[in-house]
This record gives C-alpha cells, sequence and structure tokens, in this order.
C-alpha cells in the first residue's frame, strides 16, 4: 500500500483527504520552537520525533483567546500515539524514555494499569521549557525548548498532523529543513521568504542524513508527494565559481480559481456607470461592439452560422493537441516538477517523449538530481537504456558464480589442510629429533637460538617461557636440519 495515500493507522485515505499542498500561513499553523528542527528533527529517532511533534501540536496547536494554551500537560494512552502519532506499539516505551532523557519532555504523572473496580490512568506528559534565557541549539547540552521570546517559526498544521505521523524520518527532516529556511527566515522588516537556495550538501549537514543517495530519493519524494517544489534545479560544475544550488520553497495550496461567469469585470463595479461620458458612435460603429450578453460573435453577424466544414477539421488538431500538452503537464507536475517547469517541458516536447522518459527513468542509473536527470533526458530525447537482465539468466549468473565462489573456498580449504598437516608432520619429526639428540647437543642448539633472539623482551621470553623456548629450539633445529640437507645435496 502506498503510504503517501494512508494515515498513520494504515487505513487507506479517501481521495479528498490525499495531500496537495500546505495551507497558507494566514490560518491552520503554530509557532514551533525553532529547536525542534534544529536539535531534536537532525539528532532523534523517527519514533522520538513523533511523539515530540504530537506533545507539541497538542500544547501550541490549541490556544485560549489570549494566545495561551489551553493546557501544558496533555494527557496520552498508547492507542491514541498509535492511532494519531504514528508510533508502533512496541516503539512507544522507548520512545517516551528517549524523548525525556533528551530533555525535550517531561513526565507529569505516572499512568497506572487497571486494577480489579478501577480504570487504569493514563500517563500525562508535557514539553520542557527552558527558563535560563539562553538559546541552546546544540544536542549535547540541550535541556528543554527556549521558553523566551522569539525564536519560533509558523509550521502549518499539516507538518505535524500530516508529514510528520506519515512520511520516513528522511522525508521529515527535508521537508523541515525547507520550512525552516524559508518560512523560518525573517529579515528585519518582518517579511519571511518564499524560497531559499539549498545545496545537497547543506541539507545533509542541517538534517544530518550521511548517505546522499538517501538524501535523493527523499527530496523526489517530498516533492512526489507535493510537500515542496524545485524552483531551480541549480548547476554542478567543476568550477566553484559556476556552481550554484538548487532552490526549494513549500508548496502551498493554489489560490481560489476565478469565476467562469464570462464576465470581465468585477462583481462590485459590474452596475457602475462610467467616469467618462459615453462617446456617440455611428451604426457602423456599433456593429462591430461585441454583444454584452458573451458572445463572441458581433451583432452585426449574430444569426451567421460559422461553417463546420472549414473550421471543423482545424479545431479537432488544436484539440488534440490542447488536450496533450495538458496530459504531458499533468504527468510532469505528477513526477516532482513545477508547474513552471512542467508547462515549459510539456510546450517543448510531445507527450510520447515525455511519458518514455518518465517511465525509463527508473532504469537509469540516478546518484543525486533524479528530476535534473529526467529533464535532460526529456529536451534532448534520450535513447532507451538498457533493460535489466532477465530473471532467468540473473539466477543463472548468480548460481554460477555462487558456485565458482565455493569451489575457490573449497581450493583454499584443501590448501590450508594440507598446509597444516605438513606443519604438524614436520614438528613431529623435529620432536622426535630433540628427543634423540644429547644434552651436550641440546645445550649447543638451546644456545644458537637464545643468540637468535633479536630483542631484549624476546630473551626474557625465551629464558621465562618453556613453550617459546622449545618452538625457538625447533625453529634452530629445523634451519640445520635445512642447510645440512642443502650442504649434502649440493
Amino acid at each position: 500500500m502506498n503510504r503517501k495515500t494512508v494515515d498513520a493507522t494504515g487505513q487507506r485515505l479517501p481521495e479528498s483527504n490525499k495531500f496537495h499542498g500546505f495551507t497558507r500561513l494566514d490560518a491552520n499553523f503554530l509557532y514551533c520552537p525553532n529547536q525542534f528542527l534544529d536539535v531534536c528533527l537532525p539528532h532523534s529517532s523517527r519514533s522520538v520525533v513523533r511523539l515530540v511533534a504530537f506533545i507539541l501540536d497538542q500544547t501550541l496547536g490549541w490556544l485560549d483567546e489570549h494566545g495561551n494554551p489551553i493546557s501544558q500537560n496533555i494527557t496520552v494512552s498508547f492507542n491514541q500515539l498509535i492511532r494519531s502519532a504514528g508510533i508502533s506499539r512496541g516503539a512507544i516505551r522507548k520512545s517516551i524514555d528517549d524523548a525525556i532523557a533528551g530533555g525535550f519532555i517531561c513526565c507529569v504523572r505516572e499512568g497506572k494499569p487497571a486494577a480489579v473496580g478501577e480504570p487504569p490512568e493514563h500517563a500525562t506528559y508535557a514539553i520542557r521549557w527552558d527558563d535560563s534565557g539562553q538559546y541552546l541549539d546544540a544536542s549535547e547540552s540541550f535541556e528543554g525548548f527556549y521558553a523566551g521570546d522569539g525564536y519560533r517559526t509558523p509550521i502549518p498544521n499539516a507538518y505535524f498532523r500530516h508529514v510528520v505521523p506519515n512520511e520516513t524520518l528522511t522525508v521529515t527532516k527535508v521537508v523541515g529543513t525547507v520550512l525552516r529556511h524559508t518560512v523560518g527566515y525573517q529579515n528585519h522588516f518582518g517579511g519571511r521568504r518564499p524560497e531559499a537556495p539549498l545545496s545537497y550538501r547543506f541539507i545533509q549537514r542541517f538534517a544530518n542524513i550521511p548517505d546522499p543517495k538517501t538524501l535523493s530519493a527523499a527530496i523526489s519524494s517530498a516533492i512526489a508527494s507535493q510537500y515542496i517544489v524545485c524552483i531551480d534545479e541549480g548547476v554542478f560544475h567543476q568550477d566553484q565559481n559556476l556552481r550554484r544550488p538548487a532552490t526549494y520553497a513549500v508548496k502551498w495550496l493554489s489560490d481560489a480559481p476565478k469565476s467562469t461567469s464570462g464576465s470581465k469585470k468585477p462583481a462590485g463595479g459590474r452596475f457602475n456607470k462610467p467616469s467618462s461620458p459615453p462617446v456617440q458612435k455611428t451604426q457602423q460603429d456599433q456593429s462591430n461592439i461585441p454583444s454584452s450578453s458573451g458572445s463572441e460573435n458581433p451583432a452585426g453577424g449574430r444569426f451567421r452560422k460559422p461553417s463546420k466544414e472549414k473550421t471543423g477539421q482545424k479545431n479537432t488538431l488544436q484539440q488534440h493537441s490542447a488536450a496533450a500538452d495538458k496530459k504531458g503537464f499533468q504527468l510532469l507536475c505528477e513526477v516532482g516538477f513545477d508547474e513552471k517547469t512542467a508547462e515549459k517541458l510539456s510546450e517543448a516536447s510531445n507527450t510520447d517523449v515525455i511519458e518514455r522518459q518518465i517511465k525509463w527513468i527508473g532504469r537509469r542509473k540516478v546518484e543525486q538530481n533524479r528530476l535534473g536527470m529526467l529533464r535532460r533526458a526529456i529536451e534532448e530525447n534520450w535513447p532507451e537504456p538498457d533493460r535489466p537482465k532477465d530473471a532467468k539468466m540473473l539466477n543463472r549468473e548468480l548460481r554460477e558464480r555462487d558456485r565458482k565462489r565455493a569451489a575457490e573456498e573449497e581450493r583454499e580449504e584443501r590448501k590450508l589442510l594440507a598446509d597444516k598437516t605438513q606443519r604438524i608432520g614436520r614438528r613431529a619429526e623435529l620432536q622426535k629429533n630433540w628427543d634423540d639428540l644429547s644434552d651436550a647437543e641440546r645445550k649447543r642448539i638451546e644456545s644458537a637460538a637464545y643468540d637468535n633472539q633479536n630483542s631484549e623482551m624476546l630473551r626474557r621470553l625465551f629464558q621465562r617461557s618453556e613453550s617459546h623456548r622449545l618452538r625457538e629450539c625447533f625453529r634452530q633445529l629445523d634451519r640445520e636440519k635445512t642447510s645440512g640437507e642443502s650442504t649434502s645435496h649440493s
């Protein structure tokens, strides 16, 4: 099941509830502490992020008429954390302990299981606030969210209630990073920037996503899910002066569509008299004025019937072309392009090329910028990439590789066993020769072996360790026998 169309409990969402963009910041948002995006999100597990986000939403998402939280002590059950926060039952206990240890929340009241004649008591938690007056953004020294004024970012409620409970941690980090550096950035005039240039390396460092492939997949997923849009794909060049980071923005819900009643005047001024005196026109001039009824035919030719024979074929071709452009535009938007880029590509390429390249992009080796490669493939109409190998052929190759590997390992094992057998036989032979030597010969070999110890530490070990002394004597005896055999052969 596609995780983009399910809620935190795994239930499929109806079509009307699928995500189409964040509501603009004139309603349905909360002032989130920046430390949630700067400290908790980059350095915590997914379950801890979901737990802290849920407590933040329950605390700061419901305010009274004076702007104060209705309640700062949040009582929750395990079922509520599973259903609303998206935390699995097995991870709840550890996520609570880690969130408390990390300084994000505190336990106000411990829960109690049900007893005979008594219902269970759910635990109560609260956001941990830091009243020291110092803003800390390091996870090692974090002791609670900054309680003073400022250091807040207006975050849409949907981020806490849709993205965090349902998405992977990397997608949640990418969307949080874009929110932090767009609406979270405020200039000295109070304005917030709609987009931000964010390089891969910057997102990796800020969101703590070390693997570039994981980051690339998370960005593509966030764009496809309509959480963010790519305004500019950026430029990667070996010359640092020519490099330009990609630019991302939050995907906002589109404005309400304009009225299609046919009137070009706003409703408020539809019946207003013109301020300038009317100019008298001749009958010929009046015949050229379009009718106010909305018809585009002039009054003089209102009853003339257009010829279907002359215009039918042309209109049909135009309709087919417009439909094809619209289909290509929709396909490009669905894979993650912003509307401006999708419109440009759909006008420059036909729908067949767009469909083919979208179908083939999964077979290309994409390292970082998937949309960038797809755009170039459409613009240059790249040929079809090599097809993946047939499953039977792939299985045969795997079996052959495993067979060769097993044969090589068997040869290595036989060689090791032969060497070990040879060493054991040689030692047994040296032991027999040592036993046959006289005491004077043993002392001579022992003295020669001692002289061959090339450090003071080895000489002390020779004197103290019987096993080391005997091993070195055997080596000396082996050297003498090998030398003697060589001399006799020569």
